[in-house]
């Protein structure tokens, strides 16, 4: 079973693939290679600016939570 992503209460179906593990190294190229992570958030997953930066937001708070 994937993993979903609750964004302000909506379900992100497109997600569904990503594991924690996955997450987590989501959240590390979005660190080390910003450029390449926003790249593939617009042409990988075809995400608008908003989702984009409400994705961000939830990836820096996992950040905030495992350090």
């Amino acid at each position: 079973m994937g993993v979903y992503i609750m964004m302000n209460g909506c379900v992100v179906g497109r997600f569904r693939e990503l594991t924690g593990g996955l997450l987590l190294e989501v959240r590390h190229m979005q660190v080390t290679a910003p450029e390449s992570f926003y790249s593939s958030l617009r042409a990988d997953l075809s995400l608008d600016f908003v989702t984009m930066m409400k994705f961000t937001k939830a990836l820096s708070s996992l950040g905030e939570s495992t350090e």
